[in-house]
């Protein structure tokens, strides 16, 4: 159905609110909306208008039907995790055999959720006897066992790391080495680490990134660039955005972190390097280490690699991370020319121009703002909007969220609701 279409049916049942009309019937339209949709945003007004009505959800058999497992998948492909979240708490209310049924789906939604709805789902709205699912029970462990500062959750992890038993899955194995890693169990790291090199495939980018996670928390920045240099992108390509994070993030504070000098990596990252050009931002404009970030040998080497990436979401990650760094150093205005160059402007042939801010122009051809990024960016943008007091970039960041399916509901919940 087109959004034209979508539209006027959602008018129609919103304006004559038909009480008569079979609940099977709104489903079906659900699932007609969501079908190749461009966003959730009509289906979503439509769920939620027949929810205030009391159409499904006086039918708890009516729950377990594809049309709502569509609707959630269809929001978080659009990176709208507080729609999809509010509409599964609302079948598991009504039916907790929702979430037997659907474990999949729990799985994904859970893996895009921030810590806080994660721990909210777990808690209240997902059963406890099915946290030892086998598609689910690695996950869960490591969430738990990520969080060390809370001894609530450590505690869970305790108890359910006290079930394990042989054979232990290569994907459990990962699980616990990361969780070991985060509670600085160096001993049992180890252990883990040997076992793992061992199995076939070795370490994954997700056991990689945890290890460079763990050695930056300690400044350790030499060797966790040692370790990336050696492995092969398909492996190091997690650590390698973390590692842009981090070197962002330190400029930010004042203090751009370096190799250690008498490393012999310091000479072999040289050749990333690029050739000073007459590009270099003017000291009136950009401090000198602004200017720096431009001819820094890691965030030169690290963009390099991600470069060989093709379709893959870590280009994302990235993008998301630097558009966050530009917004809250220049400002809400700089992170909208952003995101519009690479959505609209890029295919009048304007490109961002990263050189004036201090970054290295091969940012430019690793950048991908598509609908599993653009949210995040944007709700990036609109905090900074907000911290700035900016009404036009907070309108602006409203619409375009709209135009990617989120509900005002939504948004306000988000972003406006301790103003």
């Amino acid at each position: 159905m087109s959004n034209y279409q979508n539209y006027t049916v959602v008018k129609l049942l919103v304006r004559l609110e038909v009480m008569g009309f079979d609940p099977s019937l709104y489903l079906r339209l659900i699932a007609n909306m969501s079908q190749d949709a461009k966003n959730a945003y009509f289906p979503n007004i439509l769920f939620m208008h027949v929810i205030k009505l009391g159409k499904i959800l006086r039918d708890r058999t009516l729950l377990n039907i594809a049309p709502l497992r569509k609707l959630i998948e269809l929001n978080l492909n659009f990176g709208n995790t507080t729609r999809a979240t509010e509409i599964w708490k609302l079948c598991y209310k009504y039916d907790s055999q929702f979430a037997y049924q659907n474990i999949g789906l729990f799985k994904r939604l859970f893996l895009e959720c921030d810590k806080q709805r994660k721990t909210s789902l777990l808690n209240e709205y997902f059963p406890r006897d099915l946290y030892r699912h086998d598609d689910l029970f690695d996950l869960i462990l490591a969430f738990y066992g990520q969080n060390p500062q809370d001894p609530q959750k450590l505690s869970v992890f305790e108890k359910l790391a006290g079930t394990i038993s042989p054979p232990i899955s290569r994907s459990l194995l990962s699980s616990m080495l990361q969780s070991f890693l985060a509670q600085g169990r160096m001993k049992e790291v180890e252990l883990l680490t040997k076992a793992i090199i061992k199995s076939q495939g070795g370490l994954t980018s997700s056991d990689t990134d945890a290890i460079v996670k763990q050695l930056l928390s300690k400044s350790d920045f030499t060797k966790a660039v040692s370790l990336l240099f050696q492995t092969h992108i398909s492996v190091s390509k997690k650590g390698l955005v973390r590692i842009v994070q981090y070197i962002l993030d330190k400029e930010s504070e004042g203090s751009v972190p370096v190799i250690d000098p008498n490393n012999a990596l310091l000479e072999q990252l040289q050749k990333y390097v690029p050739e000073s050009d007459t590009a270099i931002p003017s000291a009136e404009t950009h401090n000198l280490q602004q200017v720096s970030l431009k001819y820094n040998s890691v965030l030169n080497y690290a963009v390099s690699e991600l470069a060989k990436l093709k379709n893959d979401p870590t280009r994302g990650n990235f993008t998301v991370i630097a558009g966050r760094y530009l917004t809250e150093k220049y400002g809400s205005g700089v992170g909208r020319k952003l995101f519009m160059n690479r959505t609209r402007q890029r295919a009048l042939g304007f490109t961002f121009d990263f050189a004036k801010f201090g970054l290295p122009k091969a940012f430019v051809p690793i950048l991908k703002i598509d609908e599993t990024n653009q949210a995040t960016l944007l709700q990036s943008i609109l905090q900074q909007a907000q911290r700035e007091k900016d009404a036009t970039s907070i309108k602006w960041c409203i619409a375009e969220l709209q135009k990617s399916g989120f509900l005002l509901e939504d948004i306000l919940k988000d972003h406006f609701e301790s103003i």
